[in-house]
């Protein structure tokens, strides 16, 4: 269980505030935003080095 699932229903369950759900769900989008620019950043690079050859102008 994921740590948003598990404060989701500790939250439900009345254990534990809102603030923690919040918390957690920050704390996701965080990871996964991480995660994009992770898998992005060899597809800039691979864009950079085309451009700094002379590639990836304007069509003629």
């Amino acid at each position: 269980m994921g740590s948003l699932d598990e404060a989701s229903a500790r939250y439900k369950a009345g254990l534990d505030p809102c603030l923690n759900v919040i918390t957690a769900q920050a704390a996701l989008l965080s990871n996964q935003r991480a995660a994009v620019n992770f898998k992005m950043q060899p597809m800039v690079a691979s864009a950079q080095l085309l451009k700094s050859l002379g590639g990836g102008g304007e069509a003629h």
